[in-house]
């Protein structure tokens, strides 16, 4: 079992399953070995640009491709409701808006109520660019997560103190930041 200590802190349960450059990436074949019957995809940096209703260049095929395998899809944001029920709309798929991760609740009521399948949450899969919100939220909820790199920059000053607590953090889980093409 992969074990990574940060002095007494095990750092471990903030691995991802699985880390891909971006969400296009991702085989769907991967998806279903996994036994994959959800997947709870992130909206910022992974499907669009932080505050942006477009998705990313092949974004709409991935997700055409999952769905075309039986596996449903929910966008699951931390974002408000306008701009993600925009997204959603244009794939088609239900969304969770204030989903207030890395917290689970909402990602676990939308796993048992907008769900068809009523999957377990070992069939579930959150995909995302943040380990404190996105790969947490799986950890939290029983779920697998895949980690992609963010392809959004966020102008907020904030931000560029969390990346670089992320990116400490993915070196010492030697989780790789490959070049993003854009």
């Amino acid at each position: 079992m992969y074990t990574k200590k940060l002095g007494v802190l095990d750092i471990s349960f903030l691995k991802p399953t699985f880390f891909f450059n971006v969400i296009e990436d991702i085989p769907v074949e991967l998806l279903q070995e996994m036994r994959i019957k959800v997947v709870f995809l992130d909206v910022d940096g992974t499907l669009a640009k932080q505050d942006s209703a477009i998705p990313f260049k092949d974004v709409k095929d991935w997700i055409v491709k999952v769905l075309n395998e039986k596996i449903e899809v929910v966008l699951l944001s931390n974002n408000f409701s306008g701009r993600v029920k925009t997204i959603a709309d244009k794939f088609g798929v239900p969304f969770v808006s204030f989903a207030e991760k890395p917290l689970p609740f909402k990602a676990l009521r939308a796993k048992n109520r907008l769900v068809e399948s009523k999957a377990k949450s070992e069939n579930c899969l959150i995909i995302g660019d943040q380990l404190f919100t996105d790969v947490l939220c799986g950890k939290f909820a029983n779920m697998k997560s895949i980690l992609v790199n963010s392809r959004s920059d966020n102008p907020y000053n904030f931000s560029f103190i969390r990346k670089q607590i992320e990116m400490f953090f993915r070196s010492k889980l030697k989780i790789s930041r490959v070049k993003i093409r854009r």
